[in-house]
Order: structure tokens, then sequence, then C-alpha cells
């Protein structure tokens, strides 16, 4: 109360009535602020008694002068009456020629970017304050300065430079060599803050902005506070922007790695091809997740679009046989900024905790890297399925017609892109685990053509399957097999019939099946003939001879229960299915590994494929040297052998 009073007597004049009257209403503005708002401040702000202190210290608030006497008389050389008159002196002729018209003098009020303020308050800090206040605190080219004039609505207010001086006043004196507790906490910040008008929900944002881009402002525990030494959040942000677009790429495409082990109703997922020769070009479904640098935008030509039509067409030099079994699925253009900025705020957290030995982070430090590490991997993959969201689907309207690239949205809540490309393009009919007979039909029957001869074999249906985008894509062969074993018992107008071949000299089918017949379906394999129902029937027709006691056609035979038609019918024999593969390749010693990964690729994929498949893959190595090997390769080929427990190794003589 004593310093008030010198400050007072020597510093202002004695208020007359009229002026009591304008403190009055000034100190009640402010506590209704203060109770408006009551999680923001201290509980004793609110009170009656805080009132009469604001009456008491105007035009100074009283959080000014608790922070004077509780922290910066706690440094060695601040006196508590001398400074604090020098100081409000100083502060306080600047704001008058500064014509400053804030209602009271408040810790956010001091202009520490003015050089007599700035040289009084840090006599008593180190000589690194000074810039810090520069660069972090107060003055035109200052961080809070910038913050504010990208923000209107902080800068009309000047809201993150009151702030930023009042974190500076307020923990300045508690960062000095032997303090134990840093910072000051958030309501302090806002009561040395906030005046009639503000509206402390913003506070909270302003001060995000500044703990993500000022260099020596901290935050913990509730506390906030500027240190000599720069923050983490400083440096993490620095790594981030100094990061290539190759780099966070390489981050995106790592993470679209894990996506590869959930395919959804796709044979396989593919992530992020370098050129279209990395697609491999089978005959099962597969979606294709393009890498990041292509991505594509709504309702236009893209670049991942190109590549689409391109991979489409082509695998590396040759064309693509299977065109009709990839599928696409690209980055949103638009949205790939928000993902590519996560993914460096991630890698520059992750940089930080690689450092931890060379920042020499201490526990507090690195508790906040590995938090805000966290917070950043869960945004990277939120956005990443929010980011690659166009299926990409190669189409062909009718068969005269060049085939075009639809795009479709993809979105869901799976967490897995495939499972949502699936789901869109099952509901879009783009893609089907199962075909039934009717549908084959009318597939078939789009392109007249196939049913010239009044036959198609399985084979060649399904080279048409897979390779042309006017026809339906199925996931694999076994479904088109299903379905065309799988006949209605009306197959005479929605189905087929089937056999085993057709004998050209006698012009008929032979092994003839249909839903009538006794017995199952043939096996489905290459040969199989799909025969048209009309065809079928005039077949049938022939093979059944009439006479006076052969009913007629359909009519039901009292003795047997059945039709005369079926009962003229022998059981059908069919060939053995084909039941064991073998196959023996040698390999080019110059790229061995890449005959072996299309041997993979191309044969065993499909056979391992099938559910009871038995698979057994062995390799067989030969080598000779007609002037005999080395003892020392002899001996570390022997040894490398038996580790890997080969089945028989040895070396011979001739």
């Amino acid at each position: 109360d004593e310093a008030y009073h010198i400050v007072k007597q020597r510093l202002f004049t004695q208020p007359d009535a009229a002026a009591l009257a304008a403190i009055g209403a000034t100190a009640r503005a402010y506590v209704e602020l203060y109770r408006k708002y009551t999680d923001d401040f201290p509980r004793e702000a609110r009170d009656p008694a805080y009132e009469d202190r604001i009456k008491r210290t105007y035009p100074i608030h009283p959080e000014l002068f608790d922070t004077l006497y509780e922290e910066w008389s706690s440094l060695e050389r601040f006196q508590r009456t001398r400074g604090v008159l020098r100081l409000m002196s100083t502060v306080i002729h600047a704001l008058w020629t500064g014509e400053d018209a804030s209602p009271l003098i408040m810790p956010g009020s001091i202009p520490l970017a003015t050089a007599n303020v700035n040289a009084e308050l840090t006599q008593y800090l180190q000589d690194s304050w000074k810039a810090i206040i520069d660069a972090d605190v107060d003055g035109a080219n200052s961080e809070p300065a910038r913050i504010d004039t990208a923000k209107p609505l902080f800068g009309q207010r000047a809201l993150t430079k009151r702030l930023a001086r009042t974190v500076f006043f307020g923990a300045a004196p508690t960062v000095a060599p032997g303090s134990i507790h840093k910072g000051i906490g958030t309501q302090r910040v806002f009561l040395g803050t906030a005046i009639p008008g503000d509206v402390p929900g913003n506070f909270h944002a302003a001060l995000t902005q500044l703990g993500d881009r000022a260099t020596y402002f901290y935050s913990g525990s509730g506390k906030y506070w500027y240190d000599v030494q720069p923050n983490i959040t400083r440096t993490a942000k620095d790594q981030a922007e100094r990061l290539h677009v190759e780099e966070v790429w390489a981050e995106i495409a790592r993470r679209l790695q894990g996506q590869a082990r959930t395919r959804g109703d796709f044979a396989g997922v593919h992530v992020c091809p370098e050129t279209a020769a990395d697609i491999p070009d089978t005959d099962e479904a597969r979606l294709v997740i393009l890498h990041p640098k292509v991505a594509h935008r709504r309702s236009t030509e893209s670049a991942a679009k190109d590549f689409a039509r391109h991979a489409t067409e082509h695998r590396g030099n040759a064309n693509r046989t299977n065109r009709n079994m990839v599928v696409y699925l690209a980055a949103d253009e638009t949205r790939l900024a928000e993902l590519d900025s996560a993914t460096r705020d991630y890698l520059g957290w992750k940089h930080v905790l690689d450092s931890e030995a060379d920042l020499d982070l201490t526990q507090n430090q690195r508790n906040q890297a590995a938090q805000r590490q966290a917070q950043a991997d869960q945004t990277v993959s939120a956005r990443l399925l929010q980011t690659f969201i166009w299926a990409l689907v190669p189409t062909q309207p009718d068969p005269g017609a060049p085939f075009v690239i639809r795009e479709a949205k993809v979105e869901g809540q799976s967490e897995a892109l495939a499972e949502r490309v699936s789901r869109r393009l099952g509901n879009d009919g783009d893609l089907s685990t199962r075909q039934a007979a009717a549908t084959i039909q009318l597939a078939i029957n789009r392109v007249p053509q196939i049913w010239q001869q009044g036959h198609v074999s399985l084979g060649s249906l399904w080279g048409l399957y897979r390779q042309y985008p006017y026809m339906p894509r199925l996931r694999d062969r076994r479904v088109l097999d299903e379905g065309i074993t799988d006949l209605p018992m009306i197959w005479q107008t929605d189905a087929f019939a089937l056999a085993t071949g057709y004998d050209d000299a006698a012009g008929r089918y032979t092994g003839l099946w249909t839903p009538d017949d006794r017995g199952a379906a043939p096996p489905a394999s290459d040969s199989l003939l799909i025969v048209r129902p009309e065809v079928a029937l005039r077949q049938r027709d022939a093979e059944v001879p009439r006479s006076p006691t052969t009913p007629a056609d359909g009519d039901s035979d009292a003795s047997s229960g059945t039709t005369a038609r079926r009962d003229h019918r022998p059981d059908i024999v069919y060939p053995k299915a084909k039941t064991r593969f073998y196959g023996v390749k040698t390999l080019n010693p110059e790229r061995i590994a890449l005959d072996f990964r299309n041997v993979a690729e191309e044969v065993i994929a499909h056979l391992r494929a099938d559910i009871g498949t038995t698979l057994t893959v062995r390799i067989e190595i030969e080598a000779t040297d007609t002037s005999g090997f080395q003892e020392g390769k002899i001996r570390t080929v022997s040894e490398n052998a038996r580790t890997l427990k080969f089945d028989q190794s040895g070396f011979e003589e001739d």
C-alpha cells in the first residue's frame, strides 16, 4: 500500500469528484468482466474487495504491482521502492507520449519496444533478453505483431502483443538462475491482459499461435514463459519447413504401405508405383493407390487420370492384357496441402525426439515432444483417409467406344482404403464378388459376336471379362466359374446351357448339360462351352425319339412321375478335373531376383490364392567351375547351406 501511495503521489494529481466517479466506473467494468468469465480469472478478482483495490491503485492495475513486488523484487539488484518508482515513471511517460488510451496501465500495456522501458527492465536480466524481446515479445517485426497482422480479429485489439507482454513481464523473473518455478499461470496471464470488451476465448487461440511460431516462448503444466533457450516447438517447426517435398511424400508413401495389408474385395493392393511397369498384369482385380505426386481434382483432367489411363493401356513398353482388372485411388489435390502440413509437423517432432541428445532436452521437453508427435501422428492418419478419396475406374460405354477414366468419390468409416473403395464400387456395380448366371447372360448379349457360333468357351469369355472395360469387373476367375455352374431352373430365358465339347463332324454338342439333367454341372475349365439356350433346346429336341408311346414334350409320365425327355437322357460323364501342376524354369543368373519375382507374381501367387491348394516350391542350384572352387568358398557356401537348412547340398568332383 505504501508503494501505491508513493507512485501516485509522485506521478499523478489527486482526482476530483468527477474523476472519482470515472474511476469507480472503470473498476466496476473490470470486475464485471471477471465475473462474466469466471473460469478464466482468479477467484479473488471476482470479489468486491478487488474492485476497491483497482480504485486505490488507479490508474495502475493491481496485477502489475503484485508482479513487481512478488516476482521482480526477488531479483538481486531490483529495489522495491526506488526500482518500482523509476520503472513506473519510465512506463507512464512512454504511454503518455504515445497517447495510449487503455483504461488501466496493465502488464499487457508495458511498451517493451520503447528503448527506455526496455533498458529499465532488462538491466536486471541477462543481456540476451533484449534480442528475445525484439524477436518474440514486442516490436514492429516481432512474432506477436506478425500474428496480429495476419489475423484481423487479433490485430484490432493488439491481442497477441498484449498477451506476449504479460507473459514476459510476469515470467521473466522466474526463469532467472536459481528459480524453482518457471512461468505464469493462464488465469494470471488473462488477468494482466484483459480489458473490458475482450473475449477471453480468443486468448487461448492467440497463445496457441504464439507457441507454434515464437522461438523462445514455452508452455507446459498450465503455465507460459519465455526462456533464453530456443523452444523445441520452434525447432520442430523449422525442421518441418526445411523438409523437401520428396521427404514428405516418402513418409506418406510409407504410411500407405500399411494399407496394402487390408485388401477389401480386391485380390491385391499396390501402393505408390513409380511407373506402370510396377503394376502386375494379372487376371485378378487389383487396387492401385497412386503416389501423392499424381493427385486428382474433381471433374478435371489431372495427373492422376493421365497415369491411370496410361497404366490401363500399358505395362512398361508392352500393352497391358488385363485392362479390366485395375482400379486406381488418387489423392484429392485440394486436401493434399493439409496432409502435407500435418506430415511435416509429424516429421518435425520426430526430428526433435531423434535429436534428443544433441538438443539436450529436459524431461519436460521430452514429454512435450512425445505428446506433440503422438498428436501429429493421429492427425496424419486421419488426413490420409480424408485425402485419398478419388477412385478412378476404367470404363467403356460399349464395345465400339474408347475406354475412359471415370471418377467416383470414396468415403466411409473404415480405416482401410481398400474396404472403402470396395464398398463404393460394389454399390456402383463396378466390382463384383458374385455374378449370377442371368447377369452373365446380359453381359454376353451386349456383344452379339460372342454368340456367333452358338457357344463360347469359358476361357474365351473370361478373356473378355479381364481384358475389356465394357464387361463387368469381377474379383477373379472364381467369381465367373461359380456363376457359370450355378444355373437357375428357368435357364431357357435367364441363362444358358453347358457342354464339354463340340463335334464338328456331327454338328452337335458333347456332354450337353442343363439344370433339367440329372447329376451336377460339369467342372469349370477353359474348354467348357457356354451354349445359347435356343441352340441347346434344338439339340435336346433332336435327341428325344418320337413314338406313339412317348408322351409329348414336357408331358408327365404317370408311372414314373418324370418327363419323357428326362427319361431318355443318359447320365453325362465328364472328363476328370486336373488336380496337379508342376513347372521348371531356369533363371537368368544376371537377374535372378527379377526372374524369381516374376515367377512369384505371375504363377505362385495364383496357385496359393485358392483355399485348399497345397503348394510346394523348391529351389535347385547348380554351379560349375572347371578350375575348381577355392577352399574358402567351399567352406562358406557349405556352412550357409547348413544354416539355411537346405534339403540337399554339397560339392562334387568331375
